[in-house]
């Protein structure tokens, strides 16, 4: 029976260590991720929208169940870029939206020159994409 070197276990012992960090790390990530985009879909806050607006509109409820389905693609589409405006219409002032955009059901998306409602979520990234494009060429 061969002997495992001191060395040998520690250096094993140390990387077994970083790896268990490495993931308790990834994991904590992803749970503060998840905790920011709960509050963000439960945020009922009034929203102001600019004549000319030009981000994607999303229009939800924060009790429907398709709107929680397709929230987090919506949520990671827009990490840290600010091209869509999160419009929860159980919020009352936000409800004027409804005659504004002629919306019918939620989850619905609005930009500029189309509109989506459903849940595909390829869909859905195909319209930001193209939304984001179209605005990074004005």
């Amino acid at each position: 029976m061969r002997r495992i070197s001191k060395k040998v276990r520690i250096t094993t012992l140390i990387s077994l260590m970083l790896v268990l960090g490495g993931i308790s790390l990834f994991l904590f990530m992803v749970k503060q991720n998840e905790k920011a985009m709960l509050n963000q879909e439960k945020e009922r806050a009034a929203v102001v929208l600019a004549d000319n607006e030009t981000r994607v509109l999303f229009f939800y409820k924060d009790t429907c169940a398709d709107c929680q389905k397709v929230y987090p693609t919506v949520y990671e589409e827009d990490q840290g870029e600010n091209n869509i405006v999160f419009i929860n219409l159980n919020q009352p002032k936000n409800r004027h939206y409804i005659k504004t955009y002629t919306l019918e059901k939620v989850p619905t998306f609005v930009t500029p020159k189309r509109r989506y409602v459903g849940t595909d979520t390829r869909k859905i990234q195909q319209l930001i994409a193209e939304n984001n494009d179209e605005r990074s060429e004005d």
